[in-house]
Formats: C-alpha cells, sequence, structure tokens
C-alpha cells in the first residue's frame, strides 16, 4: 500500500516541480507526467520581519483578540489560494495523508517549520502538528497565521471545513491541532482567492533577462550572498518568507476590509526603513540604489531602472509581481528603501501600470 500511496503523490499528483528563477523574476511550475506546465505560481520572497511588523500593528490597532481572528483567517486564505493555484485533481480518501505530508514538508523547507512533527487519523480527520522556531511565530508568539494556513490546506485536500487551534509557546513550542470537532472559525469563498484572468499575462513571461549586471535568486546563492540556515532562507542578516504573490496580497486586502489600510501603508515603510538601515550606506546614493536594484530582483520583485532629478525621483519595475490585489507592498517597501538611501523622506506622487511596468514618482 505505501508504494502505491508514493506512486500516486509523486509520479501522478505531484510529478515535478521546476523553478524558473532569473533576475526579477521567479516562477514555481508544476509539471504534468507527460509534460508541460500543469500550474504556475508567481513567488516573492519576502521580508520576515515586515510580516512580523504588520502582524504587531493589528495587535495594537485592533486589539489581540481581533488581530487573532485576522490572522487565522489570512492563514486560511494563504493555504487555500496555494491549492487552488496548485491545480491539484482529486484524490482517493486513502492518499489524504500522503499528500498531506508531502505538502508540510514543502512548508518546512520554506522555515515553516511548525510541521516538524505531523501524526494524524484520517478516518476521524484528526491532526495534530508540532515543531519549533517556525517562520513569524517565532517572533510574533501568535500560531494563528499557521493555524489557519493549516486550516486552509486540509480543508481544501479533504473536501470538508477542518478548522484548527493553537497551543503555541513560542519559539520553543508550536502546537496546532486540526479537527472537524473544532469550533467553526471562518469559512471562506474560494473564488473570492482566484486570480483573474491578467495573471498568467503579466506574470509569465518567454524571455526576462535584460543584461548580466542584474542577479537573480540564485546567483546570489552562487556567490554566497544567500544562505540557507535552519530551513530559513536568509538575506544581509534578514530572514525572508518564501511565497505566492497572492499571499501579501491577501495580508494588505485584510487590512484595507478592516478599514486599517493606511497602517499596512505605514507599518511597511516603518519595517523597510529598519531594514535599509541594516543594509544600506549612508552616504553613497549611488552604491544605495544599485544595492535596492539587486535586492529587488534577487528576491523577484521585477528589475528596476531609476531616474533622479533634483527633489524628484522616477522609478520603473519592469515585470513586478502581480496580483488583483494591487502593488502596495512593493511600493511602500521600495519607499522605506528610497527614504534611508536618499536620506530624506519621499512621498508617492503618482503610479501607473502598463501590464509590463510598474511607473512610480517619489517627491
Amino acid at each position: 500500500m505505501r508504494r502505491i500511496r508514493d506512486y500516486w503523490v509523486k509520479k501522478l499528483l505531484f510529478p515535478k516541480n521546476v523553478l524558473i528563477d532569473e533576475p526579477g523574476v521567479i516562477v514555481n511550475c508544476v509539471m504534468r507526467k507527460y509534460g508541460g506546465a500543469r500550474s504556475k505560481q508567481r513567488m516573492v520572497f519576502f521580508f520576515e520581519d515586515i510580516i512580523v511588523g504588520l502582524q504587531k500593528e493589528t495587535e495594537i490597532t485592533l486589539g489581540y483578540d481581533d488581530a487573532c481572528k485576522m490572522w487565522y483567517e489570512i492563514g486560511k486564505e494563504v493555504g487555500t489560494r496555494y491549492l487552488l493555484l496548485s491545480h491539484i485533481e482529486k484524490m482517493p480518501h486513502f492518499l489524504f495523508g500522503a499528500v498531506l505530508e508531502h505538502i508540510f514538508s514543502g512548508f518546512c523547507g520554506g522555515g515553516q517549520s511548525f510541521a516538524e512533527k505531523f501524526i494524524f487519523d484520517i478516518k476521524n480527520l484528526e491532526f495534530f502538528f508540532e515543531g519549533s522556531n517556525s517562520i513569524l511565530c517565532r517572533k510574533t508568539a501568535n500560531g494563528n497565521f499557521s493555524a489557519g494556513v493549516i486550516s486552509g490546506v486540509i480543508s481544501f485536500i479533504v473536501g470538508k471545513n477542518i478548522e484548527a487551534t493553537t497551543s503555541c509557546i513560542c519559539p520553543n513550542a508550536c502546537r496546532i491541532s486540526a479537527s472537524p470537532n473544532n469550533e467553526e472559525r471562518y469559512i471562506l469563498n474560494k473564488s473570492n482567492l482566484l486570480p483573474d484572468f491578467n495573471y498568467s499575462k503579466f506574470n509569465f513571461f518567454t524571455n526576462v533577462l535584460s543584461n548580466k549586471s542584474i542577479y537573480s535568486f540564485k546567483d546570489m546563492i552562487r556567490f554566497n550572498k544567500i544562505r540557507l540556515i535552519q530551513d530559513k532562507w536568509v538575506i544581509e542578516k534578514s530572514f525572508l518568507v518564501p511565497g505566492e504573490v497572492g499571499m501579501i496580497g491577501i495580508i494588505n486586502d485584510a487590512f484595507v476590509r478592516r478599514g486599517i489600510g493606511k497602517v499596512f501603508d505605514s507599518t511597511v515603510i516603518k519595517e523597510a526603513e529598519a531594514l535599509a538601515k541594516k543594509i544600506l550606506m549612508k552616504q553613497d546614493i549611488d552604491f544605495n540604489f544599485k544595492k535596492i536594484t539587486t535586492l529587488f530582483s534577487v528576491l523577484g520583485m521585477g528589475i528596476i531602472q531609476y531616474f533622479r532629478s533634483g527633489d524628484k525621483l522616477e522609478i520603473s519595475i519592469k515585470f513586478p509581481p502581480y496580483s488583483k490585489y494591487g502593488f502596495n507592498y512593493i511600493i511602500f517597501l521600495l519607499n522605506g528603501f528610497i527614504n534611508i538611501a536618499m536620506n530624506k523622506k519621499m512621498r508617492l506622487s503618482n503610479k501607473k501600470f502598463d501590464g509590463y511596468n510598474l511607473l512610480l514618482s517619489f517627491l
């Protein structure tokens, strides 16, 4: 039976993953058994400290209980969208456990180590996860985002709503359980999480490389500028969270729906400034912009070109990661880095997206 399960999971459901990693663009492709891509996802490496800052800010703005509810719902939407974009086919009941093991082991490889230990009872749909030092909750001491991801993934696979609860003592002990007997926490609408019809058009290209002076994620691994520490990616002493571009859009959308969209914008700028102070030099503006250009390209956020004229700054981002949620994360992340690079507070004065280039003006 074990050999049959392994064959279904590795050969039929998840036959091959291919990562297309070019300057400014990272795409995860799940290939069909007999060739061709079954699904594609535009990937971005997000800064852990920024998402942590956003979660902590909601606890201040909304209060702890409402923030826990919000981040659980965000996690459930993120987990569900991940599988919607993976186009996973229906499977027999006996494969549920093996498929979930495969998915959660992949999450561990991206730093989400809440599933180092995974125990399940498929007959009764009872699941228990345990780990430590998991990305995000190790700094927030709040496991609701991870619990939401688990709920979203399991509910999608088994075809029934399964809620999750957390009893984390972060960072040393992540403990999450999921069961059909848990109290209902969030019923989502899957159709709201699907990408729009421009997702493929604006994210997947046949020829991305523009010149050899712009680097990709794999280039920086080769140069030993990006390292893997305890299954977590690190660049410039900053930890990264890999995810599909819609993940940060879902987070932004949750802020907007609760009437605190400006809190998202200001928090991203503030946390980006803190990161930039560690990464950039204080006086060399040209060096700083070269560093920003490389950083954005490597993390999958497009290829930056800039022009300075007096107090005005014009920026073009070629092939930015697109989702229906917009570009707020990239814009305000860039805004924070620019503030430190130029040693002055800049503000966005204009933006335009033409399908391939995001054009920004700062004053």
